[in-house]
């Protein structure tokens, strides 16, 4: 959609939908809410308006098919008598979502550190009792803010974070450490309530407040990090005020602007918008309502994800108040690809490949399997059905010829949760630029990709060529990742595939038929600055050619290591993936074993081996064409296939984090 002349706040008030329908129950506090990888995650206190607190607090996130909420998860603090009596914060920093809550255990209070670990919230540690208080975070020059209000005598306090913190999350777990930040600064303003902060075109951090008056005017401070020391200097004045609390965002590309804060003497939330020419927000405000469920016990907090901006607020109105929320979506107006997310593949539409094939070279190392016994003893070989399958690491690659990146992408994810990591989610706009770029170049080996650190490409690359498995994982091995956030996942095609379909009997694109992008999109244009020099700092991984052969894919599988590998699309299974879509049985996404000699080659693709089922004779094989696809985006594969020649790829590839004991010369 296209950015209207001027946004008014009630563009984004159109639904009021119940967040959670089996556990209605809000918070007295301004729910927490931050994009992470492309979805929304809320964050709130489990506390009931009467009755005593439980010593937890709650989240979600958006589910990875948009249309819905995943279940609730309950996070608990380390000690059971310990509960969130604050306002508290999601924040991404270093690609590393944490969570900023204010906690009292009946022993002392403070400020728990959480962080996400792809399945749940992990305790890291506690700041001191002076953050037991309403705290709200930004990330401005990769430098981490935090304001808390010092509720004793309604002053504002800030830290910020030293380089010195960078330097150790990049080389450790993720922490948060005290010692790594400034000392706490007032910031020269009272307050009765919760503040706001914002970043605003060239990394202003902007914090907005009620001041400490009988009228509770909204305020604006500006935060000027180039004076010695930093000051906050205010900025601009409202013509209108609040109680409780002020929400405030940003878009990505600054053009839009909102704060919310909840109605002076009143129940309701308003919304005001910022004038960027003139420097200050409207001073006629557009209230959510004053009845249920408009009418609330905090104002409606505010976060841009994914191409929408989202508000969730408390409803007041019954003893156990549900949560609402409202999106609408906003494009950038200077980024046309953010007008809606690109993960939408459907039934009936074309889908991407682009894989493409190439021999395996003298360095690149081949799986020795009789060097695996710690591997080849595994239990679960035995098993006649086994799947490492985890549905939130299924990615939807839209049209493009991206899936050799999709592939290894997902592959590396799997890699590094089985050592233990945090769940990191690589840039596969970045893999697929650069293994374009390296297939052009006819790249020899992953040491070609380590010297792009210090040259990068400035190349403007329009073809969607696709891409060989092999490239993508030796720029892995050689130069590193970045974080998808750091490239995001979006493009714009300026010319369509020639033969893709939509007909009943093929929805395979084969990207390499002409397909181009828009010049200036992400998929077409050098990396963004800085992304190369990033790349190194980043879990690296290598690689090994893996047998094409079922027992060393079992092997594989078992210890924790999916197989990538491509496959030529014919005839058959094309008109099959077409019907092979939300199905719930296995039966049903069995895909029909080609006939090379009698059928005609449409495309080659991209996937994954991530388990088996020896009662139908398949492997399990993720897809990237969303979850929607097969069974939680799988199909299943007989093992026949790779008896037969001109199907699957001689070139197999497996990630590993260290090469001890896996390899033999090739």
């Amino acid at each position: 959609m296209a950015i209207p002349t001027e946004w008014t706040p009630s563009t984004l008030l159109y639904q009021q939908d119940p967040l959670d329908t089996q556990f209605p129950m809000g918070s007295f506090y301004r729910p927490a809410m931050c994009e992470y990888n492309g979805r929304l995650f809320i964050a709130w206190a489990t506390i009931p308006p009467y009755g005593p607190p439980p010593p937890s607090f709650s989240y979600t996130a958006r589910n990875l098919t948009d249309d819905g909420w995943d279940e609730r998860k309950i996070v608990n603090f380390p000690e059971i008598t310990a509960h969130q009596t604050y306002g508290s914060c999601l924040v991404v920093f270093n690609n590393t979502l944490f969570a900023l809550v204010p906690f009292d255990s009946g022993n002392g209070g403070g400020l728990g550190l959480f962080f996400y670990n792809g399945d749940s919230f992990s305790w890291i540690g506690q700041w001191s009792a002076t953050w037991e208080t309403d705290v709200v975070a930004v990330v401005a020059n990769n430098v981490l803010h935090i304001i808390g209000h010092r509720t004793s005598d309604n002053a504002l306090i800030w830290t910020y974070s030293l380089p010195g913190l960078l330097d150790l999350l990049q080389k450790g777990p993720p922490a948060l450490p005290a010692s790594q930040f400034s000392a706490n600064t007032e910031v020269g303003e009272s307050t009765t309530a919760a503040p706001a902060l914002t970043v605003r075109p060239g990394g202003i951090v902007v914090a907005l407040l009620l001041a400490n008056t009988s009228g509770g005017g909204v305020l604006e401070t500006t935060l000027d990090m180039t004076a010695d020391p930093p000051v906050w200097n205010r900025t601009d004045d409202l013509d209108e005020s609040g109680s409780t609390a002020v929400s405030a965002m940003t878009t990505p590309d600054g053009a839009n602007s909102w704060i919310s804060f909840k109605k002076h003497n009143g129940e309701s939330s308003l919304l005001c918008a910022y004038k960027f020419g003139d420097g200050c927000y409207t001073s006629s405000p557009y209230s959510l309502g004053g009845d249920s469920p408009w009418r609330c016990y905090n104002p409606a907090a505010l976060c841009w994800a994914n191409g929408y901006v989202y508000t969730v607020w408390t409803d007041k109105g019954t003893y156990s108040p549900p949560m609402y929320w409202s999106r609408t979506a906003v494009a950038s107006a200077t980024d046309p690809e953010a007008a809606a997310p690109t993960n939408c593949s459907t039934q009936g539409s074309p889908v991407g490949t682009g894989f493409v094939s190439a021999p395996a070279s003298g360095f690149d190392r081949r799986l020795d399997m009789s060097r695996q016994t710690n591997l080849t003893t595994n239990p679960k070989i035995a098993q006649p059905s086994y799947s490492m399958l985890n549905p939130q690491f299924v990615f939807d690659q839209g049209v493009i010829g991206s899936s050799a990146a999709n592939a290894v992408a997902a592959a590396y994810r799997y890699l590094i949760a089985g050592m233990g990591k945090p769940d990191f989610v690589p840039s596969r706009m970045y893999l697929y630029y650069t293994a374009r770029f390296g297939l052009a170049a006819s790249a020899p080996d992953a040491d070609y990709y380590t010297s792009l650190v210090n040259s990068p490409p400035t190349q403007v690359l329009t073809a969607d060529s696709g891409a060989t498995v092999l490239d993508t994982v030796r720029l892995m091995e050689g130069l590193g990742i970045v974080p998808e956030d750091t490239w995001p996942y979006k493009y714009t095609l300026a010319t369509a595939a020639q033969n893709s379909s939509s007909s009943s009997n093929n929805i395979i694109n084969n990207a390499t038929a002409g397909q181009q992008f828009a010049p200036a999109c992400l998929a077409a244009t050098p990396p963004p600055t800085g992304c190369f020099p990033l790349a190194p700092v980043h879990q690296r991984t290598h690689y090994t050619i893996t047998p094409k052969d079922e027992k060393a894919w079992k092997t594989c599988i078992a210890g924790g290591y999916p197989v990538v590998f491509g496959f030529t699309f014919y005839g058959s299974t094309a008109s099959f993936a077409a019907g092979c879509w939300n199905r719930t049985d296995d039966n049903d996404i069995i895909f029909p074993v080609p006939g090379p000699t009698t059928e005609t080659a449409l495309a080659r693709h991209a996937v994954l081996a991530v388990g088996w089922e020896d009662g139908l004779g398949c492997f399990r094989v993720q897809n990237s064409w969303g979850s929607n696809f097969g069974k939680q985006g799988c199909f299943l594969m007989s093992y026949a296939w790779l008896d037969v020649p001109g199907v699957v790829d001689d070139v197999c590839v497996t990630l590993l984090h260290s090469f001890d004991g896996f390899v033999g010369p090739l």
